[in-house]
Parts: C-alpha cells; sequence; structure tokens
C-alpha cells in the first residue's frame, strides 16, 4: 500500500511542476528528483512537509544522537520560508545545494554559501555572533573531527570556533556579515564543507 501510494504520487511530479522542479535544481537528473520524491513521501509518511522531528530523526539514524544540535540549524536553512516544516521544494533545493561541487557555476556558489550562512545564523538576524559559530562548530564536532587546522594546532572546537571567528570578523565588530563570511569561505573551505553532506540513507 505504501509503496503504490509512494508511485503515485511519484506521477505528479511530471508535468509544470516537474520542470519547475528541474528548473530550480539543474543539478539534478531527473532520476534524482523523482527518487528524493520518493524518499521524502516516505518519511513524511505521505504528508506535504517534513516536520523538524523527523528531519531531525533522519539524521540522528544516520550520525547518533549527538547530531541533534546540527541538524536543528540545517532543517532552519532548509526551511527558507520559516514556517516550521520543510516542504519538497524546499527539501529539494536544500538537498541540491548542498551536493554542489567545486565544478559549479557562480550563481550555484553563492547559493550554497548563502545555506551555509543560514546555517550559522541561527537567530536569523542577517549576521553570525560568536555564540552561533561556537554552536555550530562544537555541534559539528559532536559528530564528525574537526577540519585539519584544528587538529594541527591541537584545539577545542570553542578555540577553533573562536580563531575562526575573529579571522573572518575583519572590523572586530562582533558580528560577522555575510560580505566577511564570503570572502572567508573563499580562503578557508572548512566553513562549508564541515557542515556537509546531509545524510546519505534514510532521505
Amino acid at each position: 500500500m505504501g509503496q503504490q501510494q509512494g508511485k503515485m504520487r511519484q506521477k505528479r511530479l511530471k508535468g509544470p511542476l516537474l520542470k519547475e522542479l528541474q528548473r530550480k535544481v539543474p543539478d539534478m537528473k531527473l532520476e534524482e528528483i523523482q527518487q528524493a520524491y520518493v524518499d521524502f513521501r516516505r518519511e513524511t509518511k505521505g504528508k506535504d512537509a517534513l516536520k523538524r522531528a523527523d528531519f531531525i530523526r533522519v539524521y540522528k539514524d544516520a550520525f547518533g544522537d549527538k547530531v541533534k544540535s546540527l541538524a536543528n540549524s540545517i532543517f532552519d536553512a532548509f526551511d527558507e520560508d520559516g514556517n516550521g516544516t520543510v516542504d519538497f521544494e524546499e527539501f529539494l533545493i536544500g538537498l541540491s545545494i548542498t551536493e554542489m561541487t567545486a565544478n559549479t557555476d557562480n550563481a550555484a556558489k553563492m547559493k550554497k554559501l548563502r545555506w551555509a550562512f543560514n546555517v550559522y545564523d541561527k537567530d536569523r538576524s542577517g549576521t553570525i555572533d560568536r555564540r552561533e559559530m561556537r554552536q555550530i562548530v562544537k555541534a559539528v564536532a559532536d559528530v564528525s573531527v574537526l577540519p585539519d587546522e584544528a587538529v594541527k594546532h591541537n584545539e577545542t572546537p570553542i578555540k577553533f570556533a573562536d580563531r575562526l571567528f575573529n579571522e573572518i570578523d575583519v572590523n572586530g565588530d562582533g558580528e560577522i556579515t555575510f560580505d566577511e563570511f564570503e570572502t572567508a569561505a573563499e580562503q578557508n573551505s572548512a566553513l562549508i564543507e564541515m557542515l556537509l553532506p546531509v545524510p546519505e540513507c534514510g532521505l
């Protein structure tokens, strides 16, 4: 029954809706979009949106219980309209952004930068403060190893976060703007790469 429903809903992606989705995620193949839809419908139990708890569960299944804090931040970055759920379009766009490679064009890279910035900017203020930087770096450290540069300096997550923050906050005003973040990301890929990818299992 569940499989039949998934196949039935999958067919609805054909036509104008599917073309519109393909336009928004040009790096994804048609079959990848279709499979993502099947997976999405499975995780939402046939509903039109993914709730925060279900999103976090997928991450916990992939990375363990400690991933909750990071998954919360990533959920907020996927939830572009801020309504507390992630619909399929938001999920697909977020998924396509996290899977971009270094060979993508400048417009795609900018989307990835903006997505990463939103993960750090937990309160959606438009800037990243030191507390937010510490929270994300610690959340990443809970589920994976820190970048090589942190290991090389034998830094704790907090010390690494503080050093990273000080390097990015070039004017020293205690807040990181998107422009500062963009400049720093060009010099330090760890800013974005340590947030990725999304789980390969589940969704």
